[in-house]
């Protein structure tokens, strides 16, 4: 993407609702970071990744509508021994959280952001400890009392036009 392209995205998240991708998007408008979505059943070239030359963060997506844990990731062992710094993330966005995740992929250069469900947060953490125990990183969780993540549709009170 271009920085006109990335500027772009980043008022587009703004808008939508997606704000939380704005510390990511503008470290990749300033070429500091790369950033790259694996998709789920997919693979993400690991050539690619052990060659960059800019600190990397990897988004894993499993908190959509059908969270799988790590079953319908092939390389999430592989990803998880080739990362530095890892954030396992089971709540609602929040800019702060995305902000971490950056700081870790900037300090530590191998970053990788799980984003899951709260149901399969224990599946990611049981290969996170299995793998690697001692990885640096973050947990974010579901505040006590709050509902389960993801919720879906607007959260109470919330007009949606």
């Amino acid at each position: 993407m271009t920085a006109a392209e990335l500027a772009n995205a980043i008022a587009r998240a703004e808008q939508i609702g997606a704000g939380h991708l704005v510390p990511v998007l503008r470290m990749v408008r300033t070429g500091a970071l790369e950033f790259v979505i694996a998709p789920r059943g997919g693979l993400v070239p690991m050539r690619r990744l052990k060659a960059a030359a800019r600190p990397v963060l990897v988004l894993v997506g499993d908190d959509d509508a059908t969270p799988s844990g790590p079953a319908d990731w092939p390389q999430a062992e592989r990803l998880l021994r080739w990362c530095r710094y890892e954030v396992v993330h089971s709540t609602g966005a929040e800019r702060g959280h995305y902000a971490a995740a950056v700081a870790g992929a900037l300090v530590h250069r191998r970053a990788l952001l799980i984003e899951t469900a709260t149901a399969c947060e224990p599946a990611w953490l049981a290969l996170l400890y299995r793998v690697r125990p001692c990885l640096p990183g973050l947990i974010v969780r579901v505040p006590v009392g709050r509902p389960a993540h993801p919720t879906l549709g607007p959260p109470p009170g919330v007009v949606v036009q």
